[in-house]
């Protein structure tokens, strides 16, 4: 069985909207060294599991890297679109949503590189061992 972050890379590798910006520089947690907007990167914040049949709620930061601001904007819409209000099988993972919690942009002041930071509330239904 997949993990969650594999199913969601998987998912959003099949996004047009996403991949026709960063190609297939999506990665998890982080960037890989060296690596030049534009590119997405996400990992999961927190997991908290609900006490209602099998459902997890993590928390995940998708980080939309461009050269500029607007760029950086453009992927965030893009990955926000692609996520948000989404339901049904990702993957092997059965989401019973995405909700959309915060989204704004960030300079880096090392790079000087944007970025779009879009936060997300993942349910999905945890399989028993």
């Amino acid at each position: 069985m997949s993990t969650a972050h594999e199913n969601i890379t998987t998912y959003l590798k099949t996004v047009t909207a996403i991949t026709d910006i960063v190609g297939a520089k999506i990665m998890t947690p982080d960037l890989e060294q060296g690596t030049t907007p534009p590119a997405l990167n996400f990992w999961r914040v927190t997991n908290t599991a609900l006490h209602v049949r099998s459902i997890v709620q993590p928390r995940y930061q998708f980080d939309c890297w461009a050269l500029d601001p607007l760029n950086a904007e453009k992927l965030g819409d893009a990955v926000k679109g692609a996520i948000e209000g989404y339901h049904g099988l990702m993957g092997s993972m059965h989401v019973v949503s995405l909700v959309l919690t915060a989204m704004g942009p960030r300079q880096d002041p090392v790079t000087g590189h944007y970025r779009t930071i879009v936060d997300v509330r993942l349910h999905y239904d945890e399989p028993a061992p």
